[in-house]
């Protein structure tokens, strides 16, 4: 794993991700794209909302990287925010 990605910097999982050393960024997409790094990846796993993976796939479509969305049904539902892990 390159980077966990999310929305909220208190989030367990990117909590988990800077224990395990992994770079993170409670900054979505956009904080994401101004990792180093961010050049060397090449698929992102989107788990996020509907709304949020249209939103995605049009700031990742500029750098050519493979999207892997992974819906929310097959995660199961939550009511916190879902982060996404690239």
């Amino acid at each position: 794993m390159a980077a966990m990605v999310g929305i909220d910097p208190d989030s367990d999982g990117l909590a988990r991700a800077r224990r395990l050393k992994v770079p993170t960024t409670h900054e979505g997409v956009d904080g994401l794209i101004r990792m180093d790094g961010f050049d060397d990846i090449d698929i992102v796993f989107d788990a996020t909302s509907a709304k949020a993976h249209v939103a995605n796939a049009a700031t990742l479509k500029p750098y050519g990287k493979t999207r892997n969305t992974v819906p929310l049904y097959a995660i199961g539902t939550n009511p916190e925010p879902i982060r996404t892990c690239i």
